[in-house]
């Protein structure tokens, strides 16, 4: 960092923190005067800088110096926050038929309890909390998240359990076109279906059969299959 105080003197060498004094010392004879605004110059210059280089040209009345010196600042720190995930509590209508939910089976709040596709009826089993992107799927109001088996596998009943951070068998994708994908084997980011991060497994309902008890289960994700996917509606609560 260069010297910004002003202190620059008759007969005082010029430092820079961080390097060698520079090679020249200004004029010390009582018949010498320098030219005293150098100090101002570095001063007002220097500041608010990140490095500058420059060039001082010094007259005193005996002698005649010129140099060069780059001066470094310590850089300011700039930190850029991202914004957090909007989490919304929603309904997941199959295949955009608004009067049909996934719902928790009896609304029984119970670790390895199946979720199915229901008329929508207002229940607290139908409240889900979902961002767009990479997501987890609780059931509102509670810390019981959709799970889609510990093994990978065409067919595997979707649960809900206790929500646990990481753990991949919760971790998903709300995509574009509206598929919940769950996230974990194949770089498949396509768009809003339910997939399982990265696995290519998506939230299907059983032969895209919309009648009430229709199972819901994990499948290879299949576009453009209706069967995956799942549109959102806001809840009154």
């Amino acid at each position: 960092m260069a010297v910004c105080d002003g202190s620059l003197a008759i007969g005082a060498e010029l430092h820079f923190v961080g390097s060698v004094p520079l090679p020249h010392r200004f004029a010390s004879s009582a018949n010498d005067e320098a030219d005293t605004r150098v100090a101002h110059i570095i001063r007002e210059r220097c500041c608010g800088f990140a490095e500058l280089t420059f060039i001082f040209t010094i007259f005193t009345r005996t002698m005649f110096v010129q140099f060069a010196a780059t001066i470094f600042l310590v850089p300011v720190a700039i930190h850029l926050v991202s914004a957090a995930p909007v989490v919304k509590t929603v309904q997941l209508h199959p295949f955009g038929q608004l009067g049909k939910c996934l719902d928790l089976q009896g609304n029984i709040r119970s670790g390895g309890q199946p979720v199915q596709v229901y008329d929508c009826n207002g229940s607290s089993a139908q409240n889900w909390e979902i961002s767009d992107g990479p997501t987890v799927v609780k059931l509102a109001g509670t810390n019981y998240c959709l799970d889609s088996g510990d093994t990978v596998a065409d067919g595997n009943r979707i649960e809900v359990k206790t929500c646990k951070a990481g753990k991949a068998s919760q971790q998903w994708n709300y995509t574009d076109d509206k598929h919940i994908e769950n996230q974990g084997e194949s770089t498949h980011f396509i768009t809003s279906n339910l997939t399982q991060f990265n696995k290519g497994q998506c939230v299907d309902s059983v032969k895209g059969n919309n009648q009430n008890g229709n199972r819901v289960q994990s499948w290879k994700c299949s576009r453009p299959s209706q069967h995956q996917v799942w549109s959102t509606a806001r809840t009154s609560t």
